[in-house]
């Protein structure tokens, strides 16, 4: 299971783009739209994920049956649409069988599209929308793959419930880093901003913790033990409402 040369492969491997989406980035981080979306209009399984992003949550993008990538992308601005386009690329590397969490691919898109609708709404009011801190939500996705292929044929489920632990928790004694950790690492942050990594904890513990998301089990993956202050609570949910 703990086998520090798979764990490297892997770490590897996650942050290896494919060719298509890291020509598109140069593109679209050069200002060439437009050259951009010709490439990805070639990528059906990307206009499928960005159409269900889309349509799961709101972007304040008008969507109908004959979207325009292209008008999806200046509406989004630069920033979202490289952020959607990164997520697409960890999202192409979730395993086809899930083992340690009771969901599918299609489910985690749905969440993932609440998620960064969300992200969007919060680095907007707190006047952080970087393309770096955009990214940083794929944390969620990064740690659902290493953990189904670090885990994977092992079943903790009933020393996790028993104990006040999660396979973060196991991992980092076994490996000496959490998977969040490693995950912070490959998306460049070094975790500092508070205010950041405060919101983004909110975020994901918010979204897990919904009735009909809770049982698919990734509580059992993040720490939602945590203390927070009230007024920061009450900031929080007024981010999401805006």
């Amino acid at each position: 299971m703990f086998d520090n040369e798979k764990i490297e492969s892997l770490l590897h491997n996650l942050k290896v783009e494919p060719k298509t989406i890291k020509a598109a980035e140069v593109l679209l981080l050069n200002s060439r739209l437009k050259d951009a979306i010709e490439l990805l209009k070639k990528d059906r399984s990307f206009m499928v994920y960005l159409l269900t992003i889309m349509r799961k949550a709101n972007f304040n993008v008008n969507i109908n049956d004959k979207a325009d990538i292209e008008v999806i992308a200046n509406s989004l601005g630069k920033d979202v649409f490289m952020c959607i386009l990164t997520s697409y690329s960890y999202f192409l590397k979730l395993p086809v069988k899930y083992e340690i969490f009771h969901v599918n691919t299609i489910k985690l898109a749905e969440i993932n599209a609440r998620l960064i609708s969300f992200w969007v709404k919060i680095l907007t009011s707190i006047n952080k929308k970087t393309i770096q801190n955009l990214n940083l939500i794929n944390v969620f996705i990064i740690n659902i793959i290493i953990c189904e292929h670090i885990f994977k044929g092992t079943d903790l489920r009933e020393i996790i419930s028993l104990c006040d632990t999660n396979y973060n928790k196991i991992f980092k004694k076994i490996y000496g880093k959490s998977m969040v950790a490693l995950a912070f690492e490959m998306l460049g942050s070094d975790m500092n901003d508070q205010k950041i990594m405060s919101n983004l904890h909110m975020l994901i513990s918010y979204e897990i913790s919904r009735i009909g998301i809770y049982d698919y089990g990734f509580y059992r993956l993040f720490d939602l033990s945590s203390e927070v202050e009230t007024q920061n609570l009450i900031e929080f949910k007024r981010f999401l409402t805006k």
